[in-house]
């Protein structure tokens, strides 16, 4: 499929697979009020997610994609009334992330 960049018959567009995505922040914004939530996903769920996000502020590009390397966060921040991009991190820079009682080994 790579080779003739054909998706493979399971593959899901980002209009496809983001109201999912929404429903589970959502979920987990009501479960987990005014906490830190760490979540783990493939980078195309943080490709759709921040062009989806782009596109509502703006962006002149929105729907580029900048590679996101293995170990590599987005954070996205609730603003009480819409969900927000924050900055790119390393999860190898785990100091950086902002959780307590977070391990550096």
């Amino acid at each position: 499929y790579l080779k003739r960049r054909m998706p493979p018959p399971s593959y899901e567009t980002d209009d496809m697979v983001l109201p999912r995505v929404f429903l589970a922040l959502d979920n987990i914004r009501k479960n987990h009020a005014g906490q830190n939530v760490a979540l783990v996903c493939h980078a195309g769920i943080i490709y759709a997610v921040e062009a989806y996000l782009k596109t509502q502020v703006g962006y002149k590009n929105p729907t580029r994609r900048y590679r996101i390397g293995n170990l590599g966060c987005r954070w996205i921040k609730w603003d009480g009334a819409v969900f927000k991009l924050g900055r790119r991190v390393s999860l190898l820079a785990s100091e950086n992330l902002g959780f307590t009682g977070a391990s550096k080994s």
